[in-house]
């Protein structure tokens, strides 16, 4: 549910619908000048919604079921499916469950078992953003994972959105402090939670965007990952800022830190992956897209130069042509397929 998108509909002249994340799902209310009516709070995702005559026709899915459509009835707050062209489809169902952060606060994560018998290496997948968020939805691709012989561990660490403002700011300026130090805990917890499930020799870590400087942060800081898959990562701040077409004021707003100034270079080249880049001994797969103008491609190029002249650590990039950095979610089907095809083929050889 990265891409949140939030609707409003207008029910009369004095009262309206609209949706909501919360701690990882969509939440319904009725609202007014004075109240708002919590209407609808289950685990799922909703992706839009209409009304007609009293009955809410919501767009649904959940973390095993793509899509369909729910009825809403106002009066009685009651829901049915009225639609499911998906009904007959069997998938895993992912578990919530939740632990602590170092500071007390409440971590939400979710276990998503692999399509096999006995057990199985598990994905750490860390989410974009850092202010994304994952929850109680369909993901197709790890499903993906799941069907190829993976659990799937993904959590929501402070940084993430649906939880509040506070959650969200505590990752700024601080970035691979508390939020690497809750996906690393949320996985232990998986590990022991659901430890009849996985081969916890065979941990590997996955992530995007944020996520990908966060694989690339935590093999810099730990090796007790088997394998890391790294997509267009910030691995340099430096650079980023003035060549992502975000750069100039995100690095600034997010870490507190301004390149142009001596005091601002040592806070991003400490903060910064590459710095730590001689330290990697995880076996490393990095993907980019050419035409990335929010992480660009040299992002990888810096890094993966970093670890094949610093280090014998196996390490090997794969750059994708007419690719954005959207690529793994919009870019055209054909990379969206052989992306992840690169990353099964990899991880077999890795891992054997």
């Amino acid at each position: 549910m990265q891409n949140q998108t939030r609707h409003v509909r207008w029910l009369d002249n004095d009262t309206w619908l609209f949706e909501t994340g919360f701690h990882g799902h969509t939440r319904v209310y009725q609202g007014s000048a004075t109240t708002n009516q919590l209407l609808l709070d289950t685990p799922q995702y909703l992706q839009d919604f209409a009304i007609s005559k009293g009955t809410v026709i919501l767009a649904q899915q959940d973390t095993a079921h793509p899509s369909q459509l729910l009825a809403l009835d106002l009066a009685t707050q009651a829901t049915q499916i009225v639609f499911d062209a998906n009904a007959t489809l069997q998938f895993p169902r992912a578990e919530k469950y939740v632990f602590s952060s170092e500071d007390g606060s409440s971590v939400d994560g979710w276990f998503l078992a692999a399509q096999s018998e006995g057990p199985a290496p598990v994905v750490l997948y860390v989410h974009g953003g850092p202010h994304g968020a994952y929850g109680d939805a369909f993901f197709w691709e790890f499903q993906r994972f799941t069907e190829a012989g993976y659990n799937v561990v993904f959590t929501n660490p402070h940084g993430s959105t649906t939880y509040g403002q506070d959650f969200i700011n505590a990752v700024v300026n601080h970035y691979g402090e508390q939020d690497f130090r809750d996906v690393i805990a949320g996985l232990d917890v998986a590990l022991q939670r659901f430890g009849e499930y996985i081969d916890a020799n065979q941990q590997i870590i996955i992530g995007g965007s944020y996520g990908g400087f966060m694989t690339t942060w935590a093999i810099g800081h730990t090796s007790r990952f088997e394998a890391a898959i790294s997509q267009r990562p910030v691995t340099e701040w430096l650079h980023l800022t003035g060549a992502s077409d975000i750069g100039y004021n995100f690095v600034q707003d997010e870490m507190g830190a301004n390149p142009y100034t001596p005091a601002g270079r040592e806070e991003l080249i400490k903060r910064s992956p590459i710095t730590y880049a001689a330290q990697v001994k995880t076996p490393l797969l990095m993907l980019h897209g050419e035409y990335d103008l929010r992480t660009p491609i040299a992002q990888t190029e810096m890094y993966y130069t970093a670890i094949k002249t610093l280090t014998d650590t196996p390490v090997e990039m794969v750059r994708f042509p007419q690719a954005w950095h959207g690529v793994s979610r919009n870019g055209l089907p054909n990379l969206r397929e052989t992306r992840l095809t690169v990353m099964f083929d990899w991880l077999q050889k890795t891992l054997a």
